[in-house]
């Protein structure tokens, strides 16, 4: 293992820029922190009367929901995908990464609108005699869209777990005895555990999280609660109060997580060269109609019903969304390839030079995917709105020119936020990736002189490029998606396709929300496309 020697200088900086990354990714969650010294609210006796045990109840249920449905849905995909070959199955083990290219609230409005009273499948069931009705706009229907659309991060990280643990551990199994089904629950399954912790803890921190799918579905969380305190009662220290339950929930489970592993590591014997087993008849069937039902209702159905909307609407409104398509392409670029070099370098720091006050770093600079994108953006704004008229003041000093806002009225909060949002995402797939590489290969190259950056070159990246294409594919696409904290901290006149959607859908413009809505589903479809590609 490597180890900080008083040798070797080169660690200290590393130590000092994880310490960098981690202060500026907790500012603004400190900032949400420190609202607890301020003055309770005079809203807080009417709000947890009232408000906060449907907050409470709605959330965990909501959070449950998800949780078991993409945990069953993306784990059993995994081992389909990675094990067994059968018709089809080149296609989807990257075509069920497309749902993640659709926003869960575009989604959402999509099967609202399929679902109506007078949508086109209940208007079809009359037809024909029946009187069938239910409606989507309970914790069920908010449940099934966020599944749809999160399942895809347990399938692909659990996937890379299976086909990474190597075939000598099932062919050992097998050989003495052991079923299929039990390979599976007393082998895979354990083994994959980091990975399936990892994708969850990421599904879990989205539902908590998100806003727009669940007020479509008029389902009260906390994040809708920490929206109707800022909007509703005026209150941003309610607001914010509110959010830092959500961080302290988030650091338990990251805490509980590393001490339930413990020491225990994760190495492959067989890498992804194992062979799969060809599957035949019914069981090839099955597989292929699973994988396809899947398929066409997180992705193909939403996307039909998008097209046919955007499809009747005017020339000139696809001409009016190129700017926004240049502007989401750009904030996707900068944040991913931000996200991706920032997480490299926590992993490794920690890999290399193991200390736990670096490991407390590198995991609170991943705690911001837990905060509403809002509440994150309140927390970014007000430290930057401060440094940006000190620093403004200062350069009119020195210069005689007003400036202007340096920080604030530029991407740069944007692009800031975005990357302190989306760093757990490009977190987990490099540290799930370091994980399964032996640390002998550290010694072998400290005795040949590489360490650190060189080491990292040489031979981490190499090994672990495919994690890397992941993350930058995955930040990409969800920066693009990102809206409410694009929303609050976007220069003026400055709009992004996801903000122009939000927008669209608060004035009932459903139709007129599809041609941003294809843009932007187009748009992550590419990314994720090659991302499928590599994964192969």
């Amino acid at each position: 293992m490597n180890s900080d020697k008083p040798s070797d200088p080169k660690g200290r900086w590393w130590r000092l820029s994880t310490i960098l990354i981690a202060a500026v990714a907790i500012a603004p969650i400190v900032t949400v922190l420190l609202s607890w010294l301020l003055p309770f609210s005079e809203h807080w006796d009417h709000f947890g009367q009232t408000i906060l045990p449907k907050l409470v109840v709605n959330s965990l249920g909501l959070l449950c929901l998800v949780a078991i449905g993409t945990c069953v849905i993306g784990l059993s995909l995994g081992w389909i995908i990675s094990q067994f070959d059968f018709p089809g199955r080149r296609f989807f083990q990257f075509a069920l990464l497309f749902p993640l290219a659709i926003p869960a609230y575009v989604i959402g409005f999509v099967y609202l609108g399929l679902t109506a009273f007078s949508g086109p499948l209940f208007t079809g069931l009359r037809s024909i005699g029946v009187g069938f009705f239910f409606d989507m706009k309970t914790i069920y229907g908010a449940a099934f869209v966020l599944v749809l659309s999160l399942y895809p991060y347990v399938y692909l990280l659990t996937k890379q777990g299976f086909a990474t643990i190597g075939h000598r551990y099932f062919e050992a199994a097998r050989a003495l005895g052991v079923s299929s089904s039990q390979v599976f629950f007393k082998v895979a399954l354990p083994m994959n555990r980091p990975w399936l912790f990892v994708a969850l803890s990421l599904v879990g921190m989205e539902t908590l999280a998100d806003f727009g799918a669940v007020s479509i579905f008029v389902v009260d969380t906390f994040s809708v609660g920490i929206y109707k305190a800022w909007y509703g009662f005026f209150s941003p220290t309610l607001a914010a109060q509110l959010a830092s339950i959500l961080v302290v929930i988030v650091g338990g489970i990251v805490i509980f997580d590393k001490v339930q592993r413990g020491k225990r590591s994760f190495v492959s014997l067989t890498g992804l060269s194992g062979r799969r087993r060809r599957l035949h008849g019914r069981k090839a069937i099955i597989c292929f109609g699973y994988c396809c039902t899947l398929f066409l209702l997180s992705f193909v159905i939403p996307m039909l019903q998008l097209l046919v909307w955007a499809l009747q609407l005017d020339a000139e409104i696809w001409e009016s969304m190129l700017e926004l398509t240049s502007n989401s392409v750009l904030i996707g670029l900068m944040v991913s390839l931000l996200v991706t070099g920032l997480c490299l370098l926590l992993v490794y720091t920690y890999r290399f030079y193991s200390r736990p006050f670096i490991w407390m770093a590198s995991q609170a600079a991943t705690l911001g995917y837990a905060l509403p994108g809002s509440v994150l953006a309140i927390g970014l704004f007000l430290p930057l709105a401060a440094m940006d008229h000190r620093l403004a003041d200062f350069i009119m000093n020195l210069t005689g020119t007003d400036p202007g806002l340096l920080l604030t009225g530029t991407v740069f909060a944007v692009v800031i936020g975005l990357s302190i949002r989306f760093m757990a995402v490009g977190h987990a797939q490099l540290h799930a990736a370091q994980q399964r590489v032996s640390k002998r290969i550290d010694e072998a190259a400290q005795n040949f002189g590489s360490t650190g950056i060189d080491q990292m070159k040489r031979i981490h990246i190499p090994i672990a490029w495919k994690a890397v294409a992941a993350s930058i594919s995955l930040v990409f696409v969800d920066s693009i998606k990102e809206m409410p904290l694009t929303l609050m901290t976007r220069p003026f006149s400055w709009d992004t396709l996801s903000v122009k959607i939000f927008e669209l859908i608060s004035e009932g413009e459903w139709e007129m929300a599809a041609a941003p809505a294809v843009i932007l589903s187009i748009v992550g479809l590419t990314s994720l496309v090659l991302l499928g590609k590599e994964a192969k």
